[in-house]
């Protein structure tokens, strides 16, 4: 009830149910070199959240440096985002008020082998509810929820806030 008696920025700009809003505003706030005042600090704490479990020590002696020079590329290979950080790359499929469909994960799993076969490679199936990804796709994709994106991001942004200007806090 609280929820719905709150301001909701995607609603208010009418995006609410549009995937490609949400994915470009998500692209934008990953990327390191992006305007958004946060640098990496988002990018990392993202990527070791989701990173499978036995890579998460390789993962946390990723250099400042490395993480700096993040790539995040949207739609990539029809994959929503792509983000190349060191020896790794993830796919993160977003699903607002659809689900998967045509074999989508089990494709973009393939591609990424194919394309970047020199990383590590993983998954995220991220929904409004955190929805766990069907049949094979499973090992790959791990599901993840909006929430939890929303919770590393205010947590990051309350960190990082005396660095930020008042449109950098208000966009966040």
């Amino acid at each position: 009830d609280q929820a719905v008696s709150q301001p909701n920025f995607w609603g208010i700009a009418g995006v609410a149910r549009r995937e490609h809003s949400h994915s470009n505003f998500l692209a934008w706030v990953l990327d390191p070199r992006a305007d958004h005042g946060l640098g990496h600090a988002f990018l990392g704490a993202f990527m070791m959240a989701v990173v499978p479990e036995k890579s998460r020590a390789a993962m946390e002696r990723v250099s400042e440096e490395e993480w700096g020079a993040g790539v995040v590329r949207r739609e990539w290979q029809h994959m929503d985002l792509v983000i190349e950080v060191a020896g790794w790359a993830c796919v993160v499929e977003n699903k607002i008020g659809s689900g998967e469909h045509s074999n989508q994960l089990e494709r973009y799993e393939q591609t990424l082998r194919r394309l970047l076969p020199e990383k590590e490679r993983f998954g995220v199936f991220l929904t409004v509810g955190g929805a766990e990804p069907n049949g094979s796709a499973g090992g790959f994709f791990r599901g993840w929820s909006h929430v939890d994106l929303a919770c590393i991001l205010r947590k990051i942004t309350a960190q990082k806030s005396e660095w930020l200007s008042p449109k950098q806090r208000l966009l966040l």
